[in-house]
């Protein structure tokens, strides 16, 4: 592509700002025309919603708009001079944690939405809190707190410091570098206030405002050099054009014509074809690497290939070196959240790049507490908060995971249930499983 791009991931707790913020920065962009503008202010209006304008730019739902609430992951896509944005507005409610894993997954950066008045008051919400553990483990490097709202506290700087160091104290708790070094930004979403252009109400504040910020982010290096790998969010085929895949390249670069391959796949276990055309945001590109949230239509399929039997979760990669899947893997996991502690037997949800399925810790190797002395392992000790181990998990169905040595966004995962409740690293697929 011309430009690079950066998969930017707005998170936060349910009623912070998040669709608003991201409704408004398309505003400021001149992707939202003052027609379309006055029409989401009527939908808003028609549903009790009056301030909910900018969010109903990506909540198009009905659902999502009588509820107030993102549910589904959006993707949105603008250019800037230097670069090409794909904003990823991701769900804040509880509810739809699993969603908010999927565009997480695919984000370069993350942009963390928190209200000036109520964390100010009552410090980091429970999904804040959350969301910062789910992005530490997802490996995003580079975070951007921005303190909405600030209308609500009269710009009060000593309000926006106390959100400051709520933030940075949960960081440091939690091991999350990126968050002991992000970017603290006042602003807010609904009045436009410091997201282009330096607000006349925040005379403290020294800094960018927010869109400047974004473009300034340094991004990740790009392992172009090794072998494809694109984790897939959608598939699904266009009647007369072909079969389409979607998702964001981890590893590698791809290019009309090249040979390509999908694994899992039922039945024969992998599947291959041609690509035909990439594009992105619906327009033509002669080529995408790593980085790059893209679709590939597919043409010349073989070995029974039809979009329909690819699952979300399934890895497109080269011939050469094709993505293997596997029932089973040793990991090192952190517990972060259960009540009453893990143990071998324990049957999460497993989360990993863009799939996600029922696991079993099959055994524990060794185990840690959270000041790193060993501990003893049976049938009855149990994983606290803080403790962590290396164990052998197996899941319900193939899953394609790698190594975290190999290709950290693949070996990268968070296990649930019903709440976030450990995090961890592949070390060692096993293939004969």
């Amino acid at each position: 592509m011309p430009k690079e791009m950066v998969n930017l991931v707005f998170a936060g707790h349910v009623d912070h700002g998040k669709s608003t913020l991201v409704g408004r920065i398309f505003y400021e962009r001149g992707e939202i025309s003052d027609q379309m503008l006055q029409r989401l202010e009527r939908h808003a209006e028609a549903v009790g919603k009056g301030t909910f304008h900018f969010a109903f730019f990506l909540d198009t739902s009905l659902e999502e708009r009588r509820r107030g609430i993102t549910v589904e992951t959006s993707y949105k896509g603008f250019e800037t001079e230097s670069r090409r944005y794909n904003i990823i507005d991701a769900p804040g409610h509880k509810d739809f944690v699993k969603n908010m894993i999927t565009g997480a997954s695919e984000a370069d950066a993350a942009v963390l939405v928190v209200d000036a008045k109520e964390t100010s008051t009552s410090g980091a919400a429970p999904q804040t809190r959350e969301h910062i553990v789910l992005l530490n483990a997802l490996g995003i490097d580079r975070l951007v707190v921005a303190v909405n709202k600030m209308d609500t506290v009269a710009y009060d700087r000593e309000s926006f410091d106390l959100c400051k160091m709520e933030i940075e104290h949960f960081c440091e708790k939690m091991r999350y570098e990126a968050g002991q070094a992000a970017t603290y930004v006042p602003i807010s979403g609904l009045l436009g206030e410091n997201i282009s252009k330096p607000s006349q109400h925040l005379p403290w504040h020294d800094g960018k405002p927010l869109l400047a910020v974004l473009d300034s982010l340094e991004l990740p290096e790009r392992p172009i050099h090794l072998p494809l790998r694109m984790p897939i969010l959608r598939a699904f085929s266009v009647p007369g054009v072909g079969s389409v895949v979607a998702g964001r390249i981890e590893t590698g670069a791809v290019r009309p014509g090249d040979r390509v391959v999908v694994a899992p796949y039922p039945g024969t276990g992998v599947a291959s074809g041609e690509v035909k055309s990439i594009q992105w945001q619906h327009v033509d590109v002669e080529s995408a690497s790593a980085g790059d949230d893209v679709g590939i239509m597919m043409t010349k399929l073989e070995r029974g290939f039809v979009a329909r039997q690819v699952k979300k979760g399934a890895v497109l990669g080269v011939p050469a070196d094709p993505p293997r899947a596997c029932r089973r893997f040793k990991a090192e996991v952190l517990v972060v959240d259960h009540p009453t502690g893990i143990k071998a037997g324990y049957t999460p949800y497993l989360h990993v790049h863009q799939a996600a399925m029922p696991c079993r810790i099959v055994n524990v190797i060794l185990a840690r507490d959270a000041h790193g002395e060993a501990k003893k392992i049976d049938d009855e000790s149990r994983l606290k908060d803080g403790d962590s181990a290396v164990v052998w998990i197996e899941t319900d169905k193939p899953l394609v995971i790698e190594p975290v040595a190999k290709c950290p966004r693949l070996g990268r995962f968070v296990l649930r249930d019903g709440r976030t409740v450990a995090t961890g690293l592949c070390i060692e697929p096993d293939f004969t499983s």
